[in-house]
């Protein structure tokens, strides 16, 4: 009499085919972390940029186009602490200005922690006889 073959799967290949779906899901689940890490980080630099450039335009108000008198030639600066989304921002300006002619520097530098490090970024802006750049 001639045996024929089992139905089926052996252990041994249920045991890899599993082995299998357990490193997809693992690897699956670390590309999830990783993307919302990312997505976290750039919502963050989002904001960070925001706060950055509205500061920037209070300054470009305080130091307008209409080339207000020089008050005196040095550099001026000062920070301010935000709080946005659970996340600390601090915000600095600094100001440097010559009075002949009479010309403005400005530099806003926003910094936070972020999800792995301390992150910072900086806008510049220079007057001259055209305006703001």
């Amino acid at each position: 009499m001639l045996r024929r073959p089992a139905a089926g799967f052996s252990l041994l290949e249920v045991l890899v085919a599993l082995a299998l779906l357990v490193l997809a899901a693992l690897l699956g689940e670390q590309l999830l972390w990783i993307g919302s890490q990312s997505l976290g980080d750039a919502r963050q630099r989002s904001l960070a940029l925001q706060l950055a450039e509205l500061e920037l335009e209070r300054l470009r108000g305080e130091y307008g186009i209409a080339q207000v008198p020089c008050r005196e030639a040095g550099v001026a600066q000062g920070s301010r602490d935000e709080r946005i989304k659970n996340t600390d921002y601090r915000v600095g300006w600094q100001v440097d200005s010559r009075c002949s002619p009479v010309r403005f520097q400005l530099t806003v530098t926003v910094g936070w922690q972020g999800a792995s490090a301390r992150q910072s970024l900086r806008l510049f802006a220079e007057s001259g006889d055209a305006g703001w750049r």
